[in-house]
């Protein structure tokens, strides 16, 4: 891993690397002007030592609240308890929602009155940040929109999606007066048995990568808003499959997979970042200066705030046992690059913070550098001016549509044997299942609360599949007399730890309900509500057809039900491999030797038999017809760009997703399959052919060897479709700008 540094050291150069964001920033020195930048070093010189060490403290809003207060009504502050965090201890953020959801105006009137306290009863008057889980959509406001999870947006291919699903998010946490949203998360999801999966944007790394960039500047088109890229680093890919564990990652694996979406985060200007929870190769992350200071804050160029997750710092002394005590603990986070601690009930972080500093074991350099973070992150948000964001929301329609259109994208037709969809006017329906009438297995985790799993929650008129459908067509049959039975299969909503599961198979009982359901010999429409791909028995084989909705949000029903009858014309793409068996969890885009068949595979190519995923990552069927053509791949000074005709070949208009894959033949370290390098999703008229121009991620064709980054020469083959053509590198390279040879074309 990157070599580690002495407190010193580490102290000195995150100290250096505390200049102003990028173009795409909101926060820092530039962004902020002379007279904010005046006003953070004024403050800086005037605090306390105390001061600063309440300023790097996060507790959550319970720690504020009556304690007497109905755990199911809205939050109902205890003025003592807010003026002792905020006036006495002075803490630089609270965080969560206690009791019920709130609507936009109680949020308001709740952080006007913490804001109060905090700018007129605190010695220096500085307002704290708030912040909130707003994963996807943001869950804990009554009357907010919900979107698809990340998963389903993945599903989409588009980008665009994502960004405007992300403002209107932050517009949404802006009218409710909130300025931080932990979101969105950044996690590369290669392991389905872990707990957030469905909050990923799936396998693939250059996949992750535009969607989680998008998400961030979907954030940054709302002033006062801030995202948080989350969790650095490598926090979904746990040995166990459980959260919060250990995860044994090469280097190679770590740079080329895990860390490239946070890298775009940061250069799309993110101004926050979450750690992980776990520890990768037995080293606990909050306690790595390794990853938190030379990678992320000097390597990677982060100026903005690193917060913990919950309790994380304590848990170096609990859990990981790293640390011989709660301040051996606090040292080791504070001098590894940790800004602000999410303790979150207590604010024993601050006594240990000053402890450290006063005894010379943390010097104020590493204190004041975490503390100029936070301050800038105030002040690009606007805090001193106006301590509680504000924005005119778009009209409900506006955001309605956006939800709409993605739960619509989202949704993947695996199967459909015999095109038994779209389903013919004549045909007589039962829908049935564990999902087909409830309204938590559509929206999935933190949706109104941290699970997402109580119906009560949600708004009485919240739309399930059967009231979908009695909607738009109001007859529906029993199994046993319907032409079609639509099978609902659903996990309940979890997340988390609670979320941690001992099968990744689908419960029995689920699946001997499928199979009675097939053996009334009428065709079967499997829906599939799941955070990740639950292992399903071989009766799938059988089913008419297939429909992955993962967790498509509140409109995921009616989209489904457009889907079903044909006004909607399926565009999603599996963003993820769905797995055979247990056993048999491997990415697209794997090495050779995973494809292995019984015969040991020695054969010329690469179309080995013993990798048979259920449905392949970039699976997704449409009602017409695509066709490519004409693929070809020019490479040199600007890089690997290929160009691809598409035809739409069937009868109705269509949306594709046009997905380009690179191969390289042979390498000095054992090269993968293929990965995926530039997708376009398009939309076409029947009979329309389109050129599409694609610029190929050099970071998918090259990889991180013992000698760093590096683009092999040799022979590379480009894939879409069932087209492929070859182009060769000449030298080996860091960068394309490298290039000497003349550029040339293959087709």
């Amino acid at each position: 891993m990157v070599g580690a540094a002495s407190a010193e050291a580490t102290a000195g150069a995150s100290a250096q690397a505390t200049g102003g964001h990028g173009a795409n920033g909101k926060v820092g020195t530039s962004e902020a002007g002379a007279e904010g930048h005046a006003r953070i070093e004024s403050l800086l010189a005037r605090m306390t030592l105390r001061e600063k060490a309440g300023q790097m403290t996060q507790v959550t809003i319970h720690s504020l609240c009556d304690p007497g207060m109905d755990p199911k009504g809205p939050a109902v502050l205890d003025m003592g308890r807010l003026r002792h965090a905020v006036a006495e201890v002075g803490v630089g953020s609270v965080f969560n929602v206690a009791g019920r959801p709130l609507d936009f105006g109680e949020w308001r009137a709740l952080l006007e009155e913490i804001q109060h306290v905090a700018v007129n009863e605190s010695r220096l008057g500085i307002p704290i940040v708030f912040g909130l889980d707003a994963v996807h959509g943001s869950g804990y406001t009554k009357g907010a929109t919900l979107f698809p999870h990340n998963l389903g947006l993945a599903a989409t291919f588009r980008p665009e999606l994502a960004r405007a699903a992300s403002r209107i998010t932050a517009q949404e946490l802006a009218a409710c007066g909130v300025p931080w949203n932990f979101s969105p998360v950044l996690d590369v999801g290669r392991e389905p048995r872990w707990s957030r999966f469905v909050e990923t944007f799936g396998e693939d790394v250059h996949l992750a990568k535009r969607m989680g960039a998008a998400a961030v500047l979907g954030h940054q088109d709302v002033v006062g808003v801030a995202a948080c890229a989350k969790h650095f680093l490598g926090y979904s890919a746990p040995a166990t499959g459980r959260d919060r564990t250990t995860a044994w990652i090469p280097e190679g694996l770590l740079r080329d997979i895990y860390l490239p979406p946070f890298k775009a985060a940061v250069e799309a200007g993110v101004e926050t970042v979450m750690v992980n929870s776990g520890d990768i190769n037995g080293e606990p992350v909050h306690a790595s200066r390794a990853l938190l200071t030379d990678l992320l804050k000097v390597e990677l160029g982060f100026k903005g705030v690193v917060v913990t997750d919950w309790e994380d710092v304590i848990k170096l002394h609990l859990i990981h046992r790293v640390a011989p005590s709660v301040r051996d603990a606090v040292r080791m986070a504070v001098l590894a690059g940790i800004d602000m601690s999410m303790t979150p009930h207590e604010f024993g972080f601050a006594d240990h913070v000053v402890s450290l500093v006063e005894a010379g074991e943390v010097p104020l350099s590493r204190v004041d550098d975490a503390v100029r973070r936070i301050l800038r992150l105030k002040e690009g948000l606007g805090l001193f001016e106006a301590p509680l964001p504000s924005v005119e929301l778009p009209p409900d329609r506006e955001r309605i549509r956006v939800s709409r259109e993605a739960a619509a994208a989202s949704l993947v037709l695996l199967e459909n044997r015999d095109a038994v969809l779209p389903l013919r006017p004549e045909t007589t329906v039962a829908i049935v299942g564990p999902g087909c009438d409830s309204a938590p297995v559509l929206s999935g985790p933190w949706s109104y609360s941290w699970q997402g799993d109580n119906p009560a929650d949600y708004p009485k008129d919240a739309e399930t599949i059967v009231s979908a459908w009695d909607k738009v067509v109001g007859d529906r049959r029993a199994p046993e007399s319907a032409d079609v039975i639509v099978l609902c299969l659903a996990e309940k909503p979890t997340v988390e730890k609670p979320g941690d599961i001992d099968d990744l198979g689908l419960n029995d009982e689920q699946q001997e309900f499928a199979r009675g359901m097939l053996a009334l010999g009428k065709p079967v429409i499997a829906v599939l509500l799941f955070d990740r791909p639950r292992v399903l028995e071989d009766w799938t084989r059988d089913c008419a057809a297939v429909i992955w909705a993962g967790r498509p949000g509140p409109f995921g029903a009616g989209a489904l039900v457009d889907l079903l009858l044909g006004t909607f014309n399926p565009c999603g793409k599996l963003p993820f491999t769905y797995p055979r068996s247990t056993g048999e969890v491997i990415p697209y885009d794997h090495r050779l030797p995973d494809r292995l068949g019984k015969s040991y595979g020695a054969r010329p190519d690469y179309a080995f038999d013993g990798w048979r995923p259920r449905w392949r990552f970039g699976a997704g069927l449409s009602y017409t017809s695509f066709r490519v053509e004409a693929l070809s791949v020019s490479a040199g000074r600007e890089g690997v760009k290929a160009s691809v005709t598409l035809f739409n070949a069937g009868d109705r208009t269509g949306r594709e997703v046009v997905q380009a894959y690179v191969r390289d033949h042979f390498a000095s370290v054992a090269p993968r399959v293929e990965r995926l390098a530039a997708f376009q999703s398009v939309e076409l008229e029947p009979g329309r052919r389109i050129v599409i121009d694609l610029d190929l991620d050099d970071r998918v064709i090259g990889f991180h060897g013992r000698d760093g980054f590096v683009l092999e020469k040799g022979m590379f083959s480009v894939r879409v479709g069932d087209t492929a053509v070859d182009f060769e590198l000449f030298q080996n390279m860091k960068r394309f700008s490298e290039w000497v040879d003349p550029s040339f074309i293959v087709s």
